[in-house]
């Protein structure tokens, strides 16, 4: 049987209108993609395109995973009790004031499924987190960028005023990747007085816990300003990809009033976190000395960084998470390559239509040292 034309009404089912022009999320290559694509051993490879934490999970989650490990043939507790518990507890909040997901990126995706409706849309910034309009588009419904300012800093007035109708939610990264873009708390408070009450701000803390560059000038705890302003129409999503290293096993979270819970535990997919992902969460909970370390290595490592970078022809930007974006002033494409034979492997951000800008992890210093070896050698 041949492939069917998709202009052509011909009984079989196709996709919703939408999809076709729905943006595919483009994640960072993976390991055997690398090794694959430029036939680099796995131990010349130094991957900073992905935001990895560089120290991997803390040791309690991995002991954790292989004790539990044999627990793997029942199903996990689909409410995660024990995991919203010990994080309500953390948050000093009630149990009904968190949902979990597979990965923070499932609570966005629940959020726009939930909230959005025919002929709804969400609003977001220019160069914001590309899940954002790709969860509003697969929900079919349309999603409208705001332009940043000059330096690709927030416009929050820009922002407020685009929460007009037909707009149903607004998604926020505080702070953005790729970008490093973030609101200050004051700018932050100032932007939810004037997002109207009927539409559901999403506010994404991927890099919550990171080490500002500037400890006078930094993202506030979105869950702190929730709890104090008792707000019904703020979802806060934290991931525990990112400093607490368990990528690979995808927990997220999203904060909020409960009957914004409510709305997202009914959409969300059912039995969504396994076990182990859970066991390995619990753990890493208590392992504060791996957050500290997280810290200090990433504090660290930015510093050398920046410094270092202020030396060459690019522009950098970024100092609240764990990467920096470079804009190169020319296209990146090539660089990137040339790096990327030399086993250095960072993100390319044409998707976002950023062709002359990269993203850099910052890894270990020896990781940090080898990519400014290697960006050097590529810029030539």
């Amino acid at each position: 049987m041949g492939g069917s034309d998709p202009e052509k009404d011909d009984g079989i089912v196709g996709p919703r209108p939408r999809a076709p022009s729905l943006p595919p999320y483009v994640p960072g290559p993976s390991m055997d993609q690398i090794i694959h694509d430029h036939g680099i051993e796995p131990h010349g490879v130094t991957r900073l395109s992905s935001n990895e934490n560089p120290l991997g999970p803390p040791l309690a989650a991995i002991e954790a995973i292989k004790r539990d490990a044999a627990r793997a043939h029942l199903y996990p507790d689909g409410n995660g009790t024990r995991l919203k518990k010990a994080l309500a507890s953390i948050w000093d909040v009630s149990p009904d004031w968190i949902t979990l997901g597979n990965g923070s990126a499932e609570v966005i995706e629940s959020a726009a499924a939930g909230y959005l409706g025919s002929g709804d849309e969400a609003v977001g910034f220019e160069y914001g987190f590309a899940l954002f309009r790709k969860a509003a588009m697969a929900s079919g419904q349309g999603f409208r960028e705001i332009p940043m300012a000059d330096g690709f800093q927030y416009d929050p007035d820009a922002l407020a005023a685009g929460c007009v109708p037909p707009v149903r939610v607004v998604f926020l990264a505080n702070p953005n990747n790729p970008t490093g873009s973030f609101l200050t708390g004051k700018e932050l408070e100032s932007l939810l007085d004037n997002v109207p009450p009927d539409i559901l701000f999403v506010l994404d803390e991927a890099y919550h816990g990171y080490p500002p560059r500037d400890i006078e000038s930094q993202p506030p705890d979105g869950i702190d300003i929730l709890k104090r302003l008792g707000s019904r129409n703020l979802l806060v999503t934290r991931s525990f990809s990112k400093i607490y290293g368990l990528a690979g096993l995808r927990v997220g979270a999203g904060i909020a009033h409960p009957s914004v819970v409510e709305v997202l535990e009914r959409v969300r997919s059912p039995i969504n976190v396994n076990c182990l992902a859970q066991t390995a969460c619990l753990a890493a909970l208590s392992s504060p000395e791996h957050l500290e370390r997280s810290r200090e290595l990433t504090k660290r490592g930015r510093s050398f960084l920046i410094e270092t970078l202020e030396k060459l022809p690019v522009r950098v930007f970024g100092d609240s998470g764990n990467f920096l974006m470079l804009d190169l002033g020319r296209s990146a494409a090539p660089v990137i390559e040339k790096m990327a034979l030399k086993g250095v492997i960072v993100r390319g951000l044409t998707p976002y239509g950023l062709n002359d800008c990269l993203r850099v992890t910052i890894g270990t210093m020896a990781d940090c040292a080898r990519f400014v070896e290697a960006l050097v050698s590529a810029l030539g």
